[in-house]
């Protein structure tokens, strides 16, 4: 047995036999075999970096390069041991995010890897759910609505079957697919009409496959194969990127300046340069990518610890500037565990009890407990919903829950109903013999069967009660079909009408006892000559966290949506229970949305609440509206029809535990444990993440600022240089670092998630964060300056001390400066990270090393200093404080 690549050509019987396999499905030992000659069914994951190549490619930052070029040009005029240490610490530093970089590939893997995916197959006669990695060649697939496809299978049998392969074509439109023997080898294989592909998914529909290719011998997986070698930068970096770029062209240019500015006024060509690398390595901000990289990993870590996975780091952007939140119903706000609690059947209306997806339930008909007999009315309705459902549902030993494992919940609903009145799908099918159907899709919005019975074929449906009850001319009643008057049609209604002000999603089912044989042409000359058998109201009950969640996401600025395919009665009765709908909102239907303008839409959004009867098509309308309105919006949803509108959202969120594989794909995150609290956490983690990247490179550039424009103006006062270029790398590298890295594992400001999310910058750099950046520059630079000055008479290295201990003081002061915009240095928050103490106090001990340890002071080219000296070096110092509290005092918000 080989691999081909044109198993499309081959007949299904030749593919058995090619596989040892068959429509009863594999054995287990072919299933070993056929695992062993054709490999097991898992991409070729991209190679992990080793860390050698992850170090070498710290060396592409355009920071790191312009030091490279800088300590070079340091020894070439012979100052060898200041570039031997510019280029000891880029190696440190190289190597620190070399580790923090790998630590975040291997958080994020494994994250991943966290969600499985299941598929049903044929083996051994019986049908079972497996995992997709389990999937061998030779499997049977059982694929129907919903369900991602596998692996590449050759299809066996169909029944109105529809595939997107847009993550292969790029084409939304849905493909037709069916059996044939017979293809043409001058289309591409992704237009073979008899095969499916790994990745896709099934819109509607049933059928058979045998699976012919798994993992890297799939077409996704050669795909995958070539896209290894491809790197994406997320936004945030891009951003950063944007913003080194300006910071290096600044630099540039502005020591271009300098040098001729400084060769003017008569200093050597020598002395020049070396003010150019001083420049240079005082505007560089070297720590930046590693403090980038640490705060996206601890904030990664600590999302996955709430069990929310961040499955792309660009949805922490999203997270932290989402100002719009759309919830899908069904499977966000409610558990999806539907139930059926009221049936409508004989002109009287029924309660139902359970729990769940458990198949026991009683019977009740005006709170009396129904006996037997009474329950044969209700025989007809039980079989509709048996057998027109394709879900499944297994009892968890593990938890000891029953729970719904694929198919579509309502139909599951369907399923548990029948079995609490004693009807088995799988026993009834061997009485009535399952010949045609037709499942489920949202064109035609009904789910129908064609049964033999010896020679009796009967048409089963359920499905939208307008589509039924419309196309019914007669009803059901006492075992008797009788003609459907216009009363009893309003009857029918008022009763559906009270089903779903209720909050239930209503399921008509309906017969045909003398079905045509031509009943293959049923889906397309449409439903009719129907007898109307009763309704069914389906109820999903609201997760018990939703109500807090919402109330804490509109606390944050968050305005909530929710959308839905259900009635408006419906959705506006669960929206206003959990908080998403008070008086004065609007409504808007998919109706609607067909018959308004864009710009009309644009405007109606801004004060809708609840958006009902929507399809997939009305959701991206919807999300497209807000983004044109200026906001970040993010979407949840768990189904098949989901998946469009979770990927043009700027932040999709999907179910983990119940939503559909096909969602998940779509998704930006993954609620693992499906809890929609943990919505309102991860809000709140992207905006600390988020605040806490722009306080660190606040603290960076305002620091480096005042580095530099103490060379500067040194250079248009004629002075020496008041720092080297091996000083500055110290303070940077050393000294900064360590108070930095304790900046990034910030505690979370629980005040922050209860503000209205800021617009994004595109350099990250704000106005007020320019402001701050100057002031801060401009009191370190006259601060340093005057000390320099007055210290120029004790010697240069006394000079270059007092010059390198005022900036690492000013520095130990900023840092607390820049923890918060408008609070206080001396409010409780200043002093609860643990981590910032302990990395100012090894900055401190650093310091005291570079300057009084005899060998610091050699490389260093530093002295001791006595108390009067700190005394001054405070004294100047503090004054950046002074400022920023007169600063923050005058100009803060109300809400502080």
């Amino acid at each position: 047995m080989i691999y081909k690549e044109n198993w499309y050509l081959e007949k299904v019987s030749d593919l058995y036999d090619n596989f040892h396999s068959s429509l009863r499905g594999l054995n287990d030992y072919d299933v070993h075999k056929n695992r062993k000659n054709f490999g097991v069914n898992v991409l070729n994951k991209k190679k992990t970096e080793n860390f050698l190549h992850t170090f070498i490619s710290q060396f592409k930052s355009y920071f790191i390069v312009t030091l490279l070029i800088a300590s070079l040009i340091v020894i070439s005029l012979g100052e060898y041991l200041d570039g031997l240490i510019i280029f000891s610490i880029i190696i440190v530093n190289s190597i620190i995010g070399a580790v923090q970089e790998g630590k975040a590939k291997k958080t994020l893997m494994a994250l991943q890897d966290a969600v499985t995916s299941y598929s049903t197959v044929i083996r051994d006669e019986k049908t079972i759910v497996i995992k997709d990695i389990e999937v061998v060649a030779g499997d049977i697939l059982v694929l129907k609505d919903g369900d991602l496809v596998p692996a590449d299978a050759r299809l066996i049998e169909t029944n109105s079957f529809l595939v997107n392969q847009s993550v292969l074509t790029g084409e939304s439109v849905s493909v037709a697919k069916k059996n044939v023997d017979i293809s043409s080898k001058n289309l591409p294989i992704v237009d073979q009409v008899n095969m499916v592909f790994k990745g896709t998914y099934v819109v509607s529909g049933l059928a058979y496959a045998i699976v012919v290719s798994v993992g890297p011998d799939t077409i996704i997986g050669n795909i995958a194969e070539k896209l290894e070698t491809l790197h994406t930068d997320v936004p945030l970096q891009n951003n950063i990127k944007n913003l080194s770029k300006i910071i290096i062209l600044s630099v540039l240019a502005l020591s271009f300046v300098i040098f001729l500015v400084g060769i003017f006024n008569g200093q050597e060509v020598v002395n020049m340069f070396l003010t150019v690398v001083a420049l240079s390595v005082a505007a560089i901000p070297e720590s930046l990518p590693v403090v980038v990289t640490l705060v996206l990993v601890a904030g990664v870590f600590r999302m996955s610890k709430k069990n929310v996975l961040v499955k792309r780091l660009q949805a922490v952007e999203a997270l932290g500037q989402a100002s719009i939140l759309a919830l899908d119903k069904t499977g966000t706000i409610t558990s999806n565990e539907m139930q059926v609690t009221k049936v409508f059947a004989n002109d009287k209306l029924f309660d139902v009890t359970g729990s769940g997806y458990e198949p026991v339930g009683e019977i009740f008909l005006d709170n009396s407990k129904v006996i037997v007999e009474e329950k044969k009315s209700l025989d007809l309705i039980a079989k509709i919903s048996a057998l027109t459902s394709i879900a499944s549902i297994e009892f968890d030993e593990e938890k000891k829950v029953w729970k719904h494992i694929m198919g579509d919940p309502t139909e599951a609903a369907l399923k548990v109903f029948a079995e609490k009145l004693g009807f088995n799908k799988n026993e009834l099918e061997r009485e009535y013999k399952n010949i045609f159907e037709i499942p489920f899709n949202f064109h035609n919005k009904y789910h129908a069967t064609v049964n033999r019975q010896e020679d009796e074929k009967t048409f089963f449906v359920s499905g939208s009660p307008e589509k039924i009850i419309g196309a019914s001319n007669t009803v059901y009643k006492n075992g008797e079909v009788v003609t459907l008057s216009v009363a009893e049609q309003e009857r029918i209604k008022k009763y559906m009408q009270g089903m779903a002000e209720n909050g239930q999603r209503v399921i008509a089912c309906a017969v045909n006892f003398n079905v045509e044989n031509n009943y293959s042409e049923i889906e397309k000359n449409g439903l009719k000559d129907l007898t109307f058998v009763g309704l069914l109201g389906v109820q999903d009950a609201i997760r018990p966290e939703v109500k807090d969640a919402v109330k804490r996401a509109q606390q944050a600025g968050i305005k909530i949506v929710m959308i839905t395919g259900d009635y408006e009665t419906t959705a506006v009765s669960i929206a206003t229970e959990v908080g998403i709908f008070c008086e004065g909102d609007s409504t808007l239907s998919g109706i609607e949305i067909d018959k308004i303008s864009e710009v009309e839409l644009l405007e109606k959004v801004k004060n809708t609440a609840v958006f009902f009867r929507v399809s997939p098509q009305h959701k991206l309308k919807i999300i497209e509206a807000y983004k044109k309105n200026g906001e970040i919006i993010a979407m949840t949803g768990d189904g098949i029809n989901d998946a469009l509108s979770l990927t043009d959202a700027d932040l999709g969120i999907a179910m983990g535990k119940k939503g559909t594989e096909v969602a998940r794909e779509a998704s930006d995150i993954v609620l693992v444990d499906d809890n929609f609290d943990n919505v309102t956490s991860a809000v709140e983690e992207g905006r600390n993440m988020y605040s806490t990247i722009r306080k660190s490179i606040l603290y960076l550039l305002s620091t480096n600022m005042g580095e530099m424009m103490v060379i500067v103006f040194a250079v248009f006062l004629v002075l020496p240089l008041p720092l080297l270029a091996s000083q500055i790398i110290w303070l940077n590298m050393v000294t900064d670092t360590f108070l930095v890295a304790a900046l990034a594992l910030e505690p979370k400001n629980r005040k922050l998630v209860f503000r209205r999310p800021e617009k994004p910058s595109k350099w990250i750099v704000d106005r007020l964060m320019v402001i701050r950046i100057l002031s801060t520059g401009i009191l370190m630079t006259i601060g340093t300056l005057v000390l320099f000055i007055n210290f120029l008479p004790d010697g240069l290295e006394k000079a270059w001390t007092i010059s390198l201990t005022t900036l690492t003081v000013f520095q130990w002061f900023n840092l607390f400066n820049i923890r918060s915009k408008y609070e206080s240095i001396f409010s409780k928050r200043s002093f609860n990270n643990k981590y910032l103490l302990l990395g100012l106090i090894l900055a401190i001990v650093l310091h005291f090393l570079a300057i009084y340890h005899p060998f610091m002071q050699t490389v260093l080219h530093t002295t001791a200093l006595n108390i009067v000296e700190w005394s001054l070096i405070l004294v100047v110092s503090v004054s950046i404080v002074v400022f920023e509290e007169i600063r923050k005092f005058f100009f803060r918000p109300k809400y502080i």
